[in-house]
């Protein structure tokens, strides 16, 4: 896996045509990691949860996933800026990919397992103002709270605790949509810069706040994984001149293990090491899993898993063990995943052609006016 080589990432990019298969293993993989890391708390509660698996050597293990899926991120989004050539197509990818199976999830939980799972009376349920509230929420923090919804639950009320990522994600490409108008894609120094500021900034903030000293956490900050997605959209447009190489895939692992386990406060200078480790692993070209040649269902599994979780665990206490909730909730996810991928996702993303014809008649409307105005000039 860990090869040594002189070729640098943009070679490597080459060598595997753009579509490494690296990438697609290691988006599943992720997306279930998380749905296997929210067993326990679903089962037990979030006290539990530290105990099992914060407090042991493991730790980096599970600290490691959300930093690994922003890197994945801030590469192959930043691939895909270099490739349109219009801000507003490059917004328009991202919204197709995101939004069309978002709100399929969110309205299907809304209307159809939220009226299953509620105590409330079906009247009270659609009249209680938690409802609108759901439905509000796609415009902001995404965290759904339905009357009578998984009260019981050792997370209760929390219908799908992980899109708390989302807004950041969303936070990234606005960032690097903002940071190609003022040229960042020429002056590669522009990323590199701006993910130390904003760590430099975020540690300031976290000093003030907390009277002169960092919190202890777990979890990666939102903040700190928007600094991976920089730090990875960074080593894209340096991908010329950084090495694809095993023995520095190797060092970063291990200095990825000391910074996430041991080193106190290792978390907020990560996430270079998870960067390159992350691109490294995503750039090896393994044969591909024959259901993955045709289908990403990372993003289905990510927004499905939890609510999925807590239906299996609102069964009652016998379910609420973390093997079980694998066991059963996995393959439910991964159905859903599937479906939302074939009849959501999959045709949302054949709307890209439009945003290309659109992109070129903007393209082409910008050339004439441009060839206007220098003839009324001469």
């Amino acid at each position: 896996m860990f090869e040594t080589t002189t070729a640098s990432i943009g070679q490597r990019l080459i060598e595997v045509k753009g579509r490494p298969s690296g990438f697609d293993h290691m988006r599943l993989a992720l997306a279930i990691a998380i749905v296997c890391v929210h067993s326990n708390s679903i089962s037990y509660g979030p006290l539990a949860d530290a105990t099992a698996f914060w407090d042991t050597s493991a730790r980096p293990l599970f600290r490691v996933i959300l930093p690994m899926f922003f890197a994945v991120s801030g590469f192959l989004i930043t691939a895909s800026l270099e490739r349109t050539r219009t801000i507003g197509t490059f917004l328009g990818l991202r919204f197709i990919r995101i939004y069309p199976a978002l709100i399929v999830e969110v309205l299907v939980i809304v209307f159809l397992i939220g009226p299953i799972i509620t105590t409330y009376p079906l009247s009270a349920y659609f009249a209680d103002p938690r409802f609108v509230a759901s439905l509000v929420s796609l415009f902001h923090d995404l965290q759904l709270r339905l009357p009578g919804v998984f009260e019981q639950n050792p997370i209760p009320y929390t219908i799908n605790g992980q899109l708390w990522m989302l807004p950041f994600e969303l936070l990234c490409y606005g960032v690097l949509a903002g940071l190609s108008i003022l040229g960042a894609m020429r002056r590669r120094i522009v990323l590199p810069i701006t993910a130390v500021l904003l760590t430099v900034g975020f540690m300031a903030i976290r000093l003030r706040m907390y009277h002169g000293s960092f919190p202890p956490s777990n979890v990666f900050s939102g903040y700190l994984l928007v600094v991976c997605f920089l730090v990875s959209a960074s080593i894209y447009v340096y991908r010329d001149l950084i090495p694809w190489n095993g023995t520095a895939a190797i060092i970063c692992a291990i200095m990825t293990w000391l910074l996430l386990g041991p080193i106190n406060y290792g978390e907020y200078v990560a996430a270079l090491p998870v960067g390159y480790l992350t691109i490294y692993l995503g750039l090896t070209n393994p044969r591909r899993i024959r259901f993955l040649k045709d289908a990403d269902l990372s993003y289905g599994i990510f927004i499905y898993g939890f609510v999925i979780q807590q239906i299996f665990a609102s069964l009652g206490p016998w379910a609420r063990h973390w093997y079980l909730n694998i066991a059963v909730a996995l393959p439910f996810t991964i159905a859903a995943a599937a479906l939302s991928w074939l009849f959501i996702e999959r045709p949302a993303l054949k709307l890209r052609k439009h945003l290309t014809q659109m992109e070129d008649w903007h393209i082409g409307w910008l050339e004439r006016r441009r060839a206007y105005t220098k003839r009324l000039v001469s």
